[in-house]
Order: structure tokens, then sequence, then C-alpha cells
């Protein structure tokens, strides 16, 4: 008989903190909800193998798969899906837990609403060092019941990837219905991002309903700032994420074409916004790496952006550029005059912005990255 609930955890070499997780599964099925753990062990090197052994004389809900080579971590939570067997499927990180009070009533809606495809949820934030605890909105602000104003409704695609482009909505919580998983037309994506898919393909088959109340605590163990919370993602966006991502709101783009005949101008409006919404990631993503101290990837993320905007940049004198000025003058600051700057459709107008600060103080603005356009 299959289980109700699948708990997908993709792990790479957490061998001292898998048991965390493990523990928060059991107390799922404790409160009655017959659960299976589908752990997906990326070729750990570590002894992820033996502690998940030693644990399954306990936590008989286990199954464990070691792949033979090691994938990155999105393709391992695609093979952790893939051989789920519950209804319902969570996705769970090897170092993070689940709030099994929260599971009861989440169940019992799903079994009462077949039209509820997907839940999007909030998460607890939780640092392990002080036992500080703050709630990470990762949706539109809703009620939190599934009702009108929490539901992404079925079909609403142009809602969803205008949600995602404007920045207000990051489902990286989910619990899906098997049946959307089963339903995807040629298997889980290799290339795109897999959140992007599920929340597409879960609107052709019924709602999102968002979540306020959290059902997952994510672990930290950093306690100084949270900036640590953006440390993953601008790592991320430091490889290949970037084409993950694209292809993922592209994906959706397409069904939206398909399914409302987008005009050739409506096309090229969400693929601009596309563009820009990568172009801003990448750039935040930067200053995080800079705030981090990882200073050679943060000036290689600063390059990339750039070239989104013209084919026409040295290099060279970009990164001596910013050697100089990065260390006296804030990030922030500095990545908007870079922005400003490659905006600048032609010289002209950057003449009269220099023309304008001479007559008003009495001399041309000191070189700097809001110049770069003009003195490269």
């Amino acid at each position: 008989m299959a289980p109700k609930l699948s708990v997908c955890i993709q792990t790479y070499n957490r061998a001292s903190l898998i048991e965390r997780a493990l523990k928060s599964v059991q107390e799922i099925q404790d409160t009655g909800i017959e659960v299976e753990a589908v752990i997906s062990d990326d070729a750990s090197t570590d002894d992820t193998g033996l502690v998940v052994s030693h644990l399954s004389k306990n936590y008989p809900f286990i199954r464990y798969y070691k792949n033979s080579r090691n994938y990155d971590v999105y393709d391992n939570v695609g093979l952790a899906v893939r051989r789920a067997r519950g209804d319902y499927i969570v996705l769970l990180c090897d170092d993070d837990t689940l709030i099994s009070s929260e599971f009861p009533s989440i169940i019992s809606m799903l079994d009462h609403r077949p039209d509820i495809a997907m839940i999007a949820s909030n998460f607890h934030l939780k640092y392990d060092r002080s036992g500080k605890e703050v709630c990470i909105p990762s949706n539109i602000e809703t009620e939190d019941n599934p009702n009108d104003l929490s539901l992404i409704e079925k079909g609403s695609f142009a809602k969803l990837l205008d949600l995602f482009l404007g920045g207000t909505y990051f489902p990286e919580v989910v619990l899906l219905r098997r049946s959307v998983i089963d339903s995807m037309v040629g298997g889980l994506s290799d290339t795109g991002y897999i959140l992007h898919h599920f929340a597409a393909q879960s609107l052709k088959w019924g709602h999102i309903w968002n979540r306020q109340r959290p059902f997952y605590c994510n672990h930290n163990p950093v306690v100084h700032s949270l900036i640590v919370c953006s440390d993953v993602g601008a790592r991320l966006w430091s490889g290949e994420f970037e084409n993950r991502f694209r292809n993922g709101l592209e994906y959706i783009l397409s069904i939206l074409h398909n399914e409302s005949n987008l005009s050739p101008e409506d096309k090229t409006k969400y693929a601009d916004k596309i563009n820009n919404h990568i172009y801003g990631s990448i750039l935040n993503a930067a200053c995080v790496l800079f705030e981090l101290n990882d200073f050679n990837k943060s000036l290689s993320m600063l390059q990339r952006a750039f070239l989104m905007r013209t084919n026409d940049v040295n290099f060279d004198f970009i990164r001596g550029l910013a050697k100089c000025l990065i260390p006296v003058l804030c990030a922030n600051r500095i990545f908007y005059y870079a922005t400003e700057a490659l905006n600048a459709k032609h010289y002209a107008l950057y003449n009269d912005r220099r023309a304008s600060c001479k007559n008003k103080f009495g001399k041309l603005p000191p070189l700097g990255l809001h110049s770069l356009y003009m003195w490269r």
C-alpha cells in the first residue's frame, strides 16, 4: 500500500545532520499519517550511507538510494521525486526539519479539495547557535485559508509569471500531489529551475494555495546577519543557475503563449521582462558576494551583468577601476551607478550630465563607475 505522504530528501555529505531531518519525518508519522522518506544521496563521500543504514532500524519508513555519480542539487531533487510513491510529495533539505503539527490539517484539506494541486508555504528560519527564529515570507500576502484571496487559480499562467518577475513570489517550500508529477509530459526538466516547472505544471492541473502558516523550518548555523540567507542563492547565481532560472521562466512563458496565443509584441515584452529580472538578480547576487568578501566572484558577476546591457565593454578597464573604488564605496551605490551608466544610450546623455555637474559645482565630477560608458 502506497503511503499518504512522501518526504523527498536530497543529500550530499551531511552524515552529521540528516538524523534531525528524519526525526521530523517520524514526528509526522506519529500524528497518524503514513509516510515514507525517500533519500537521494548524491554520491556522498562521507558516512551518510552508514548513518542512514543505522537509522533505518528505528525509522523503517526510510527508502535510501545512492547515486552512482554526483549530480547537481536540482537533478538530485528530480531523482528523489521520481522515486516517491505517496499521494502527496514534500521536499525537505537534509539539514532542515518539517513542522509535524501542521500536516494533519494540510493532508485533510488536500483530501477534501482535489482542485488544489500545490501548496506553497512560508518557512521558519532558525539560527542553531542562538535559537532565534524568524519567519521568511516566500509568498504574496494572502489569507491563511484556501479561498480566492490565497489561490493562484488554475490556468493563471500570466499571473504566475508576473508574480515571479515582480520579485514578490518565490515558492521555495512546496507540497505537491503525486498526480501533478505523473502528468508532467516528458518528465521533469533537466535544464530548467525545478520549482518553476512544479508551479507551472500545477496550474495546468489545478490551483496553487499560498499558505501563510509555515510547515517547514530552515536551520541556519550562522548568527550574525540575515545576509547569510542570501549566501547560497548568490553563489548559485555565480554558477550555472542563471541558465536554469531563465529556462524555467521561459518554460512558463511558452505555456502562456500556447494557452493564450500571445501577440508577438506581448511575447517580446515578457522576454524583455525576463532579461531584466535575470539582470537584476545577478546584480543583487554580486552585492551579496561583495558583502561576503568574495571579491573575484562579485566582480565576475558585475561583468556578466554589464555584458547583458552592451557588448562593447572594456573589461580590463572595469576590473582596474572597480578594484580602486569597491573598497571605499558602498557596493549598492556602485552597482546603481553602473546600471545607470549602461542604460545610457549615447555619449550625448553622458556629456550632458558631466556639463550639468560642472555648471553646478564648477568642476567635472571625479572618475567613477557612473563614468564607465564614456571612460572605457
